[in-house]
């Protein structure tokens, strides 16, 4: 196991799992309570709402920049990178999906300590991803997400637990 569970943005496991979960407390609710449109409708309303957020913070990180971008710009006017009326210049949006990329993964105590994955033995972290791949396991047996391409049986195998894992996480897993 290495860093990789702990950058969402480069793990498509994670990626994945996050996009099933993305409003889940909208998805998971029975088709009598919410009709499959109006879910759709809801999520829908939530990535928008998101995206002019997204929007504010982009325009702010813009007017902070403005100074800078001038002083960085004027660089190209004199290598001629600004020529036929062409001038480089910044601009950009941000999706939810690119915002898992600034996600880490931590481990938060009762006691209100957090500490990163990356700090946490191999042991510990496999029993992480272990959880992670049985959420991408119901990810994958959903037939609403998945459609036809849903898997209806599915196993997850683990070879020699006690290769990495203490005696008493053995135990607990």
């Amino acid at each position: 196991m290495s860093k990789e569970i702990c950058l969402l943005g480069r793990n498509t496991l994670l990626r994945d799992v996050f996009d099933f979960f993305m409003d889940y407390e909208i998805k998971s609710l029975p088709e009598a309570d919410k009709p499959k449109a109006e879910k759709a409708s809801d999520i829908k309303q939530r990535k928008i709402d998101f995206s002019e957020k997204a929007d504010l913070l982009l325009a702010d990180l813009q007017n902070r920049m403005t100074e800078g971008k001038k002083q960085i710009l004027s660089y190209a006017k004199e290598t001629g990178a600004s020529f036929n009326n062409a001038e480089p210049n910044f601009e950009g949006s941000i999706s939810e999906v690119e915002m898992y990329s600034v996600l880490k993964l931590i481990v938060e105590y009762s006691t209100g300590i957090k500490v990163p994955a990356t700090h946490n033995g191999l042991g510990y972290n496999n029993l992480i991803y272990m959880s992670l791949l049985l959420a991408k396991m119901q990810v994958n047996s959903d037939g609403d997400y998945m459609g036809g391409n849903s898997m209806v049986f599915t196993t997850l195998a683990i070879e020699e637990p006690e290769a990495h894992l203490h005696p008493a996480m053995q135990y607990k897993f």
